[in-house]
């Protein structure tokens, strides 16, 4: 059985309570059609005109369709505007995530050139590619590194670590 707090908390309820008081209305209204019609039935004296009950029996049934529909029509249109409500807020929060997961990757990628001068490359200079070899005869200035091939730059880079 739900605590009170689970049913003040249920996202459903006051949907839910808009249906039940438009259906307290709808028996409000049938109510106060059979005081009438108990009322002018008492009155009515013979003779009297005839009355096509089951013309009047349509004709109530009829007005009591009429107010469920209006009545589906406001649920309805209640959901259409929490639907509406709920994509607002989901729309919101997603662009929000995706920003801030895009501010941590800037400041990520940032970070990176600091991380990788920090912390030293230990693999082997024939493990490493030639755009990494390069890169690493750029940091250490040595001439003509764009035209070398790996093993030029692997010797290069030996003899100016000496």
């Amino acid at each position: 059985m739900p605590t009170n707090t689970q049913r003040d908390s249920d996202p459903q309820r006051p949907l839910l309570d808009a249906v039940r008081e438009s259906q307290a209305a709808v028996i409000d209204v049938v109510r106060a059609w059979t005081d009438i019609t108990e009322r002018l039935t008492r009155d009515l004296r013979l003779p009297f005109a005839r009355i096509d009950l089951a013309d009047t029996v349509d004709r109530v049934f009829d007005v009591a369709e009429q107010a469920l529909d209006a009545q589906r029509q406001l649920a309805l249109t209640v959901a259409g505007v929490a639907t509406r409500q709920v994509d607002t807020v989901v729309d919101t929060a997603v662009d929000t995530t995706v920003e801030a997961v895009e501010s941590t990757r800037d400041a990520v990628e940032a970070a990176e050139p600091a991380r990788s001068e920090a912390k030293p490359d230990r693999r082997s200079y024939e493990e490493r590619s030639i755009e990494e070899l390069r890169e690493r005869a750029r940091e250490l200035e040595i001439e003509g590194r764009s035209t070398m091939s790996k093993d030029e730059l692997i010797a290069a880079l030996r003899k100016q670590s000496r």
